[in-house]
């Protein structure tokens, strides 16, 4: 449990990112993360905070989404 990493996709990439936050784990694998979870904080702050306290964390999104996901 020293050398925890986690990965995820869509919800789990902002549960990933999430956990990350928290310096939980070592390292942070997120592909396509899905941001409504975080919809207000990244609305309030108009960013999404990471700082150099936090572990390696990857994040693989896709260059454009399908229209039907974005209505």
């Amino acid at each position: 449990m020293e050398n925890l990493v986690i990965a995820g996709h869509s919800f789990g990439g902002i549960t990933a990112m999430q956990v990350a936050k928290q310096k939980l784990v070592k390292a942070a694998i997120c592909l396509d993360p899905w941001y409504l979870p975080v919809n207000k904080e990244v609305t309030d702050t108009k960013t999404y905070k990471f700082d150099r306290t936090m572990p390696p964390t990857l994040i693989i999104n896709t260059s454009e989404f399908p229209q039907e996901m974005i209505d």
